[in-house]
C-alpha cells in the first residue's frame, strides 16, 4: 500500500497526484471536457467523475 498519496480534482478537468510528504506534484491526468466532482482512490487505481457525465479509472502507478 501508498499511503504518500493525496488526489486534487480541479474544475479544468485535471486531476493531481500529490505527495503528501513533500508536497509535489507527481502526476497530472487530463482527460475529462469539465469540472472534476469527485473521486475515489484504491491503491492503485483512482476513480473520477466529473461534470462532463463521465466516470474514468486512472492507474496512478503508470506515468502515462
Amino acid at each position: 500500500r501508498d499511503f504518500t498519496k493525496v488526489i486534487s480534482g480541479s474544475e479544468d478537468g485535471t486531476l493531481r497526484v500529490w505527495n503528501m510528504y513533500t508536497g509535489v506534484c507527481g502526476q497530472v491526468l487530463a482527460g475529462h471536457r469539465s469540472g472534476i466532482t469527485g473521486v475515489g482512490f484504491h491503491d492503485p487505481n483512482l476513480l473520477s467523475v466529473s461534470w462532463d457525465g463521465t466516470v474514468r479509472v486512472w492507474d496512478v502507478n503508470v506515468d502515462s
